[in-house]
């Protein structure tokens, strides 16, 4: 099952081009990792950096931060944290020409262009890419639509940590993600995420857009989550934002972050980052190991993978139990049981090429762009009817991602933690009255729809609001998705661009199944 999707869209509008930067989550054996990706033009394919991915999501997130005071005679002290592809095309047979074929980066890439649905098909099979029904029907219907087939399998000597970012550039379109595909796998509730840069605030064209009501977020809990996507808020958000999308309609995007890509200067690359060179003279594995560790080499699957390739935990310290954290943490540590040579060169050129590379690469790319939005849902699989597309508005204001509200503890005479009221003052001024529970603490009240507004937002102007629930009522009433003039299923039966990929956790290996192009963009065949 598919448990979320994210996706760095760059556009340009000088050139007329747009790149997509796909996320790929998998779990299982290399062997079985496949991935096919329809797409309505010949793209160019490359690969990106994991490590960008996580610096968008540091920069990004949603912030929620408390001031705390006292009121009255408060009994005791506490305390509160603040805390291009060239060559020429060959043969395939049976109906299926391969536009071209080759190693990017840690893949076997093949684009294949077929008018056969079942001679595609069995291309894919005999290339032990493996099918469920429902993927077929897929298949059949971007072949009928005369689209193209991006396919993906890791080289025999690439490991699951390898898989990198894949990255696409095309040379006309709009960003759109083709949820219709990801509802196949996808989980309910299921987080998606979109990061786009251009020169202005990206909205959702055929999505409604929900502004967050503050008063239902819980401000009295707040911390990092698990997966740090989310960072000072109320334990609550990512509820609060399904259930807004859900009030919506079920098709909506809220908007966490809009402005300068100026939080992502210097995250990635600046000036003498990685001494290369140096790591290439170190012949020495702890001390290779050492410089790495000094010089903040990303810890990372695609890091781990390298190392195992190159610098492997000795076998006598596997029979004695010795972890490879333990191992790579201290190699100096266990060098008598090293009984291999170790190529300081080449184990540096591949750090180049598939770490430090694509970290450049993004870093360029950021600071090419002056505008950052990063927009969010959570949407199941009955709701993924329409693929979402955004379009560009000069005209609706900045969105910051640092959140602020001033909680007060009013003692009264005596009262204390626990004992007294708690007014929480919101972002927009409204506020909270929080009372102690019988049992101790407090519980944040509920009742509060989670959308604060929900409005049509266009490529111009400030849009429509539907619903208002924090002012007053809107006389307009809110608009049913299918309602909404998609002119992607005009055009292409409601196709369009880029999702995430999925895995078949029943079957005997994972194919990702995706949509990626964009709307509008000519077909421009490779091979006739």
């Amino acid at each position: 099952m598919q448990s979320g999707e994210r996706i760095l869209f760059a556009t340009d509008a000088e050139t007329g081009t747009i790149e997509a930067h796909v996320m790929i989550t998998y779990s299982g054996d290399a062997d079985d990792f496949a991935w096919v990706v329809p797409v309505v033009s010949l793209p160019e394919l490359d690969v990106g950096s994991n490590e960008a991915f996580v610096q968008l999501e540091l920069a990004t997130m949603p912030y929620f931060t408390v001031a705390w005071s006292e009121q009255g005679s408060c009994d005791y002290g506490y305390y509160y944290g603040e805390d291009d592809l060239d060559g020429a095309p060959e043969a395939a047979g049976g109906g299926v020409k391969v536009a071209y074929r080759g190693e990017v980066g840690p893949y076997d890439a093949a684009v294949l262009d077929s008018d056969s649905a079942s001679a595609l098909l069995d291309w894919l099979r005999e290339h032990d890419y493996h099918l469920t029904d429902a993927m077929e029907e897929i298949i059949q219907t971007y072949v009928d639509q005369d689209q193209l087939f991006v396919a993906l399998r890791l080289l025999s000597d690439q490991s699951v940590g390898d898989i990198q970012p894949i990255v696409l550039r095309f040379e006309e379109g709009s960003p759109c993600i083709p949820l219709r595909l990801t509802a196949i796998a996808a989980v309910s509730d299921m987080p998606v995420r979109a990061w786009v840069l251009g020169e202005a605030r990206s909205i959702p064209q055929n999505y409604l857009h929900v502004q967050i009501n503050w008063a239902a977020i819980d401000w009295l809990n707040y911390g990092c989550n698990a997966d740090y996507t989310y960072c000072g808020i109320g334990y609550n958000y990512p509820e609060i934002v399904a259930q807004a999308a859900d009030e919506a309609g079920g098709n909506a995007f809220t908007t966490e972050y809009a402005g300068t890509t100026d939080v992502m200067d210097a995250r990635l690359w600046w000036d003498d980052r990685y001494q290369v060179d140096a790591l290439r003279a170190l012949d020495d594995p702890g001390e290779f190991m050492n410089a790495l560790i000094g010089q903040g080499w990303p810890a990372s699957g695609q890091l781990l993978a390298v190392l195992r390739r190159h610098m492997p935990l000795p076998e006598a310290l596997v029979e004695d139990g010795v972890s490879e954290q333990s191992f790579y943490n201290c190699v100096e540590c266990y060098e008598e049981y090293i009984d291999y040579t170790f190529d300081a060169v080449a184990t540096a050129d591949e750090l180049e090429a598939t770490i430090a590379a694509p970290m450049e690469a993004a870093q360029a790319l950021f600071d090419a762009h002056a505008y950052l939005t990063r927009l969010t849902t959570f949407i199941s699989p009955e709701e993924m009817t329409i693929d979402p597309i955004f379009a560009q508005n000069a005209d609706l204001p900045d969105v910051s991602n640092v959140h602020a509200a001033q909680a007060t503890l009013v003692c009264g005479a005596g009262g204390a933690w626990g004992q007294s009221a708690i007014v929480v003052t919101l972002p927009d001024g409204r506020q909270v009255v929080v009372l102690p529970s019988e049992y101790g603490g407090y519980e944040w009240p509920t009742g509060e729809p989670a959308a604060a507004v929900v409005e049509q937002l266009e490529a111009e102007g400030f849009g429509k609001v539907l619903v208002d629930n924090v002012g007053e009522p809107a006389e307009a009433s809110l608009i049913p998705p299918e309602d909404f003039e998609d002119e992607a299923e005009s055009e292409s039966d409601g196709g369009c661009s880029v999702g995430g990929a999925r895995g078949a956790a029943p079957l005997p290996s994972a194919l990702m199944l995706l949509a990626l192009g964009w709307l509008r963009a000519r077909r421009r065949r490779a091979t006739r």
